[in-house]
């Protein structure tokens, strides 16, 4: 009778503790949900927010040149330009249209070799065989956590590359910060090749 009693809290700590991780587990799914159902707002507000940034050093810049007596009008146009280019890929992230276009391009990549092995023949199938983040909800939620987890990862890979190559192109002449790009950049590339580059697509669209 008392080794039966043990044997019983032990399953009640254990349950509980089973319960407590699947709160978490939720409670993440939940998050990474929002963050991916608004993915494309994310990145039209990201590259909106860089275009008009940059228009507005590149006028600052050019403005303060002229007190010099330096003419460099061509950092003004070189900002309209570029902001022009930033905006409409905001523009085609907000239509989804950008993000079908990768998905496309992306057709013939396959998944990374850690989620591969990592992630098992289920998560594999999972990431293989959705359309939308809907079909997700099928699936257990270790399953959901894992993939919304790489897809997060891929999301800010995208994220990390795309300011990194911005502050190479645009740092010396316009913005003039202080942040070094190649480090973003270098993290962002490793993001993508252990997460992927494209994995977050789906869970966008």
């Amino acid at each position: 009778m008392i080794f039966l009693g043990q044997t019983n809290i032990i399953d009640d700590i254990v349950e509980s503790i089973l319960e407590s991780f699947t709160g978490l587990f939720r409670g993440f799914n939940f998050v990474c949900y929002n963050i991916f159902q608004y993915g494309n707002l994310i990145f039209f507000l990201f590259y909106l927010v860089l275009g008009g940034y940059l228009l507005v050093r590149a006028k600052n810049v050019e403005d303060k040149q002229k007190i010099y007596g330096r003419n460099l009008e061509f950092i003004k146009k070189r900002g309209r330009i570029s902001a022009a280019i930033l905006m409409t890929v905001a523009v085609l992230f907000l239509f989804k249209a950008l993000p079908y276009l990768l998905l496309w391009l992306g057709q013939s990549f396959t998944l990374p070799p850690f989620v591969i092995w990592f992630g098992g023949a289920e998560v594999e199938d999972a990431l293989n065989s959705i359309i939308t983040i809907n079909d997700l909800l099928s699936c257990d939620d270790i399953t959901i956590s894992f993939i919304f987890f790489i897809g997060l990862m891929s999301f800010i890979s995208v994220i990390l590359i795309s300011f990194g190559f911005f502050l190479v192109v645009y740092n010396k002449n316009i913005l003039r910060t202080k942040y070094k790009p190649i480090n973003l950049i270098f993290l962002g590339i490793i993001l993508s090749i252990v997460f992927g580059f494209t994995t977050y697509i789906k869970l966008i669209i």
